[in-house]
């Protein structure tokens, strides 16, 4: 899942760089005619192609990271690392539909590890009550029989009853400090285990904290740029682009304004990431899925719609279509 979710954020990211690489390039071309018109200083093309250049650099990293993302999510699924993955959608808002002690019980209840650690004392418990039965005496019955087999001679008396021999032996246990020995290892295994237990209970609830507090920080982050900031600075882009237009606006305006942008929408695509790798990362601690409400995402950061019908387990990425 985290690699699926950063599979998309660099999709997004991408198809969002190229929408700005085409507006600057328009810009560029205007700046330029302005330019040979004597409208504008030649500062301005400079300005705009400097923009254009850093834009297109940063769109061939992305391009470039994509094949490594892909290798790596070909290679969990045991496919070839050149097969091609199909873009995925937006990610969506995730909201956990979980309190805080619910996710920290349920983890307690599911959690893989300490389960295997709760078998391992059940396994130490035996060993200690098997130690125990060392004290007592070993009674061994034992019953045989021989074949004797036809008589050589004729007449022989019981020649054709095969004897049946039965014996008894008793272990009394007499050494008493090794089974004593015995016992304490058999206690001492237990308490390891319990305060393994103990640490990684412990260690969970931290990580398991931690985990939420990026989960939380990523879901502010999203509200704050999908109804306030995105929507402000392609305000600010629409103004500075018609004041750039009529010959009012400064190119550096323009530029500082279409910066903003891009980097918010950028930004956004982001959190949602990193927000829906935190909740994989919360799956993991918790040990089992965890119910979400979706909110699907548009291209330009606005809500779609609310609570998506699921066809796959809560919190997992949409299967993608071959």
């Amino acid at each position: 899942k985290e690699i699926y979710y950063e599979y998309a954020y660099v999709t997004q990211a991408e198809k969002i760089t190229r929408e700005i690489i085409e507006l600057v390039r328009y810009l560029e071309s205007i700046a330029r005619a302005r330019y040979s018109a004597g409208a504008v200083p030649h500062a301005d093309v400079i300005r705009t192609q400097v923009e254009l250049g850093k834009l297109e650099d940063r769109l061939a990293t992305l391009r470039d990271v994509k094949n490594p993302i892909q290798a790596r999510l070909n290679s969990i699924l045991n496919r070839p690392i050149s097969h091609e993955v199909p873009q995925p959608p937006n990610v969506p808002v995730m909201r956990l539909c979980m309190t805080r002690d619910e996710l920290h019980s349920s983890m307690l209840a599911s959690n893989p590890r300490l389960i295997g650690l709760r078998f391992s004392a059940e396994s130490e418990q035996a060993g200690i009550e098997l130690a125990r039965k060392d004290y007592y005496p070993d009674l061994t019955f034992g019953l045989q029989t021989i074949i004797t087999g036809d008589a050589r001679s004729p007449g022989v008396k019981n020649a054709d009853e095969d004897p049946i021999i039965a014996s008894l032996s008793v272990n009394l246990p007499l050494w008493r400090k090794p089974r004593q020995a015995a016992v304490l290892e058999a206690k001492s295994s237990l308490r390891a285990v319990q305060q393994d237990e103990a640490n990684l209970v412990n260690r969970l609830h931290s990580d398991l904290e931690m985990v939420l507090y990026k989960y939380n920080d990523a879901e502010r982050k999203i509200d704050l740029y999908q109804e306030t900031l995105i929507p402000k600075a392609e305000q600010s882009l629409g103004v500075s682009l018609e004041a750039f237009q009529t010959g009012q606006g400064s190119s550096l305006d323009l530029m500082d304004a279409e910066k903003t942008l891009l980097e918010l929408k950028l930004a956004f695509m982001r959190s949602l990431a990193d927000q829906a790798q935190r909740l994989a990362e919360m799956e993991t601690l918790v040990g089992q899925d965890i119910p979400c409400e979706f909110q699907e995402i548009d291209d330009q950061g606005g809500q779609m719609n609310l609570e998506l019908p699921l066809t796959d387990a809560p919190g997992s990425p949409p299967k993608p279509t071959e």
